[in-house]
């Protein structure tokens, strides 16, 4: 039995590292650590750490999650919203069982042949499928 939920693995990895590589991507567009905190909520204390890797250093992404990273930057800076950019950001980790190697690196419980991931992608087509039904309301 898993010791850590994916997540617990999400809130407490994933969107640190997300967080990190958009600090990191805002500061190399010319934002300053004050601007990039401010974009994203945060505060420079924590855009100092994620730039010192003092934050969120375990997890480097796959090159498909760094082009939506640096996708995510460039609609920040034009004004998107940093909440929905890792929302979607999230999503992407999950679709491409990124989670799931995360997940085997910080929980030695995670059973050998886990398909929760893959769970989850179904639950994601349904509701997708669900959501093109819905009427606006």
């Amino acid at each position: 039995m898993m010791s850590k939920t994916p997540q617990e693995i999400e809130v407490w990895y994933i969107i640190p590292a997300l967080r990190r590589e958009l600090v990191k991507g805002l500061i190399q567009s010319g934002l300053t650590q004050k601007q990039a905190a401010m974009k994203l909520g945060l505060t420079e204390s924590a855009v100092s750490q994620y730039l010192s890797d003092k934050r969120a250093k375990g997890i480097k992404f796959n090159e498909k999650i760094s082009a939506k990273i640096k996708e995510a930057v460039k609609n920040i800076l034009e004004g998107s919203q940093p909440v929905g950019e890792i929302y979607r950001l999230t999503q992407q980790v999950k679709f491409d069982t990124t989670i799931c190697k995360v997940h085997t690196l910080y929980d030695n419980d995670v059973p050998e042949g886990c398909n929760v991931c893959e769970l989850y992608e179904s639950t994601e087509n349904l509701v997708k499928i669900k959501q093109k039904e819905a009427v606006a309301v």
